[in-house]
């Protein structure tokens, strides 16, 4: 595939507009398109009118009249910059929310390719991708892709365990949540670690299936930590860098065996707990580097398969919670998974923006994958 036009989506945000421009493109960079203007339809005759307001019930990016009319006006300020360039391969950054899943419906509807990126589990690594990130990524579901691929890949394959001294706690922007080190955990009793990815309620998380929202989820562990043995409790982690207060969410269970704390950094919580809790997000891979179980709630790119504990419903976790040193993981099948994340998946950011991994590479990686995909096992 030879692409002419590249372009990524504006962020504003200078670490993620600087990581997709430096995605070359058959030497070319990609230059900027916005959700930010506003356009009318180059026929404002009624018909025309119509139609864009009949476009813009289709997709999800707010529940009122000003929100709808004003993106369905961003959308085809951005279907201009698409045809009029004519663009052939647009970088999104994430993609799931927002403006960014706005760009994402518009591409895919005219047919451009994308690649989407995500900051990765470790510092220093991202996650670039043309089918989506997180959820939503290429990598196989299935357990004998990664047998194959060990089998078959060229060249040495890093222990990812050596990657363990570079987890870093992440530097919080806001001042609700502290990041702060802790080492003695004394009197604290065994605890499960529930990192949270929103604090507040009615703001779904993509791809979470019954646990999406914040209120729900806290309603249904603080039913389940009911049933966890004696002197144990869960320990909730708001996210450091998402809205709202999650204690308010909390302060409405007093009954529960939950315990939220705002001030230990979520590393030393992961390191000191006895297992994990979590929707879909990084910290369940960051708790395979620690030996700990992990209960998957949602859709996730690394759950099941034996390398996690799955929750499919509140009744399921309830179970789990009720005999938490049976939780268990299959050591081979987290390596295997993670020697590919950290061998052929993830890139390092210093390796982009030294141009060492280019949107043909990332293209070729792809159809490689697929291509092993698609294979049966011999």
């Amino acid at each position: 595939m030879m692409i002419q036009h590249p372009a990524y989506l504006q962020t504003d945000d200078a670490f993620c507009d600087g990581v997709m421009t430096s995605l070359q493109c058959d030497g070319k960079t990609p230059r900027s398109v916005s959700l930010r203007r506003i356009s009318l339809p180059r026929d404002t005759g009624i018909w025309s009118l119509a139609r864009t307001w009949r476009a813009s019930m289709s997709f999800p990016p707010g529940e009122g009249m000003v929100h709808r009319v004003g993106a369905a006006g961003r959308m085809q300020a951005l279907s201009r910059q698409l045809q009029d360039g004519p663009v052939d391969f647009l970088c999104i950054w994430r993609g799931l929310l927002g403006r960014s899943l706005m760009g994402t419906y518009l591409a895919r509807s005219l047919g451009v390719p994308c690649a989407f990126f995500e900051r990765g589990p470790l510092p220093g690594w991202l996650q670039i991708d043309p089918n989506g990130v997180n959820a939503r990524n290429s990598v196989p579901r299935d357990a004998a892709f990664f047998r194959r691929w060990r089998a078959t890949f060229e060249g040495p394959q890093a222990d990812w365990r050596d990657l363990r001294a570079t987890l870093q706690a992440r530097t919080p922007r806001r001042a609700l949540s502290r990041q702060d080190r802790r080492e003695d955990w004394s009197g604290e009793g065994p605890f499960l670690f529930v990192p949270f990815q929103l604090n507040v309620a009615n703001d779904p998380l993509p791809d979470a299936g019954w646990a999406a929202d914040a209120g729900d989820l806290v309603e249904v562990l603080a039913r389940a930590s009911l049933s966890l043995p004696k002197g144990w409790h869960l320990r909730l982690k708001p996210h450091p860098n998402a809205r709202g207060d999650l204690a308010r969410l909390v302060d409405r269970h007093p009954n529960a065996r939950m315990v939220i704390d705002r001030t230990t950094n979520s590393l030393d919580q992961l390191k000191a707990s006895r297992g994990v809790i979590t929707v879909n997000s990084a910290m369940g891979i960051e708790a395979f580097f620690f030996d700990k179980p992990v209960i998957v709630l949602g859709d996730s790119y690394y759950g099941g398969l034996g390398r996690t504990e799955l929750a499919p419903s509140p009744e399921a976790l309830a179970l789990l919670l009720a005999d938490p040193d049976a939780l268990q993981f299959d050591a081979t099948a987290r390596d295997d998974l993670m020697t590919f994340l950290f061998n052929d998946y993830f890139v390092r950011d210093e390796d982009l923006r030294a141009g060492h991994f280019t949107a043909q590479d990332l293209l070729a990686r792809h159809a490689r994958h697929e291509a092993l995909a698609a294979r049966e096992e011999q």
